[in-house]
């Protein structure tokens, strides 16, 4: 919800847990120069408890207060608000449930690039099933009607030197 990555996404890059081979002083998404490929939920977690400098042994009003001051963003500030409150302020269940809803939103993410490669994983084939004039049922029923063709295309006959599409042509 950081949309000029300037306040706490950035802040979350430059911290060594979840960027360490950054310098940790960007200033700009530019500046960053290495992103991480990866970030561990755990080490998501406690670089944002430190980056909102919640501690341990503090009331949940005191916590709470230090999220309203680091945090800006309604929508986050409400989430760990409340994940404050529903751990009692005890911050090792804090770091938890942080990891916790981290592995979800991941998990979300993943969801829609798995469904987008899929998609355009199809939209491939097809293409190249039409570009390539490939006839999937003729080389089915084919291969239905004369069961010898699978043992001609199968690794092993290729040992005699000719090639899968030499065979098929055989028997055309």
């Amino acid at each position: 919800n950081d949309k000029d990555f300037k306040g706490l996404a950035l802040d979350i890059y430059n911290h060594a847990l979840v960027n360490p081979q950054a310098n940790g002083a960007a200033k700009s998404q530019a500046d960053l120069g290495t992103k991480p490929s990866y970030i561990d939920s755990r080490q998501f977690a406690s670089a944002l408890i430190d980056i909102t400098k919640l501690s341990a042994g503090a009331t949940v009003p005191a916590l709470q207060a230090q999220i309203n001051v680091a945090v800006k963003d309604p929508q986050l500030n409400k989430m760990l608000n409340g994940i404050v409150e529903r751990a009692g302020g005890n911050i090792s269940r804090v770091r938890d449930d942080i990891a916790a809803w981290f592995d979800g939103g991941m998990e979300r993410v993943a969801g829609v690039y798995k469904r987008k490669t899929q998609f355009w994983s199809l939209i491939i084939a097809l293409l190249l099933t039409i570009v390539l004039n490939v006839d999937t049922i003729k080389i089915s029923e084919t291969l239905w009607k004369q069961p010898i063709l699978i043992k001609a295309i199968s690794p092993a006959s290729s040992s005699n030197g000719m090639t899968a599409l030499d065979t098929l042509k055989q028997f055309d």
